[in-house]
């Protein structure tokens, strides 16, 4: 054992099984840099079969001198050699972690059930929707079904248990073929997919460093979502005059007519772009209808960041003289299931659902969705003049590309040439 330098067989009492070990030395280093001298030692790491190098610099940032960069050196060579016979491991992350897991179904057990494992796939989904609980609920319900998908996929190939070192490129390019096999899946599925996966590698690569992250440079898939379909002016004219009508009550019970309600989120979408998710929780109180604006809070927001849009000067004063939103308590939702300002919410799918049935009685065409009114409202803006800065905001993006590109996706690029100096044939 004299020979520091030489590799011989130690036994590691973590797992108790044989590990070859070069013992540390010294770095002197040539520039005679404090900063740049070490104590060297290499270890074999059981999981990838491969001897891993490790450079410890305990103490150096206080020598002055060369002789007291020695002195600090023999010290941290002598203490690592040390801690090495007496079975240390350089990976003691790697040793079993008890945890619990977060996406087994609910139904399945009555408390999460408790692992002692190592530090599998599993491990780390648990620990990174940990990261994810202020996301939107949607959002992190996103981030569960997928991650459910992948580890029974692990299950499926017997690497549900092994060390996530161990899963490696290869396995991920297989995935994606395996799941797009049992049913093809759209292009922009795909993409989120690695799209996910992506950002919860890197989320493992940080909590275990020397980890590569097996989704970079994955090939994206071709795009074949439908585009935005505004919705055209003759159509707009239907909807609202179908909207608009009195229903009469069948029953004393029946709610209230919900179609004027309808047409109003409408507006709100077309005047304000605010989403049916974000409608459907605001309140009165959201509303300053004499200044012109609407804040939305975060908890609410696709991006989960309060925004405060603007009112159209002519739908303020629709909402104040027509709709009279102003005379109600501001604790009321300005969407409710009986079809006036009140204390009961509409569900989650009300509008959507709703405008599909009048749709689709008036026979047009599926392809217009509830959501036509927010792309509407947004070419018309960019038509009439509006600063693309201006969309953004009101629309709530994160940055001006990507309403650049929401826009070009249904208006594309408009040529002035073109439409007004094309010589005829």
């Amino acid at each position: 054992m004299n020979d520091i330098s030489t590799k011989f067989e130690l036994q590691n009492s973590n797992d108790m099984r044989s590990v070859k070990v070069i013992m540390p030395q010294i770095r002197v280093p040539k520039s005679k840099k404090v900063s740049e001298w070490c104590v060297e030692f290499s270890f074999y790491d059981e999981i990838n079969g491969k001897m891993q190098r490790f450079r410890k610099k305990k103490g150096f940032s206080k020598c002055k001198t060369e002789r007291q960069c020695w002195d600090n050196a023999e010290i941290l060579q002598k203490e690592l050699s040390q801690k090495l016979i007496n079975g240390w491991s350089p990976y003691e992350d790697r040793q079993t972690v008890i945890w619990k897991d977060d996406l087994v179904y609910q139904n399945e057990y009555k408390e999460k059930p408790i692992y002692n494992t190592k530090k599998t796939v599993a491990y780390f989904s648990t620990k990174f929707l940990e990261t994810k609980e202020n996301t939107a609920p949607s959002s992190y319900k996103t981030f569960m079904s997928k991650l459910r998908t992948l580890r029974e996929w692990l299950k499926e190939n017997k690497l549900d248990l092994k060390d996530v070192s161990l899963i490696t490129r290869d396995h991920s390019k297989q995935f994606m073929k395996d799941i797009n096999k049992k049913k093809k899946k759209a292009g922009k599925t795909n993409n989120e997919y690695i799209r996910l996966f992506t950002e919860f590698w890197d989320f493992i690569k940080k909590e275990r460093k020397g980890n590569e992250n097996i989704w970079d440079d994955m090939p994206k898939y071709a795009n074949d979502t439908k585009p935005f379909i505004p919705l055209r002016k003759n159509i707009l004219e239907i909807l609202k005059k179908e909207m608009e009508k009195p229903v009469v009550a069948k029953h004393k019970n029946q709610y209230a007519n919900p179609r004027p309600q309808l047409w109003l989120a409408g507006q709100f979408m077309y005047y304000c772009f605010i989403r049916p998710g974000e409608l459907r929780h605001m309140k009165i109180r959201n509303m300053n209808l004499f200044e012109g604006k609407i804040i939305l809070f975060s908890e609410y927001t696709k991006s989960k960041k309060t925004r405060v849009v603007d009112i159209p000067d002519e739908f303020a004063e629709t909402l104040i003289t027509k709709y009279k939103l102003h005379n109600y308590p501001e604790s009321h939702y300005v969407f409710t299931i009986e079809g006036e300002p009140g204390e009961e919410q509409v569900g989650a799918n009300y509008f959507n659902k709703a405008f599909a049935r009048i749709r689709n009685n008036l026979g047009l065409p599926k392809e217009y969705k509830f959501y036509g009114f927010k792309h509407t409202g947004a070419v018309q803006a960019l038509k009439t003049g509006a600063n693309i800065k201006d969309i953004q905001h009101q629309m709530g993006h994160s940055s001006v590309e990507i309403t650049d590109e929401y826009l070009k996706s249904m208006v594309g690029y408009e040529s002035e040439f073109f439409r007004k100096s094309m010589p005829k044939i």
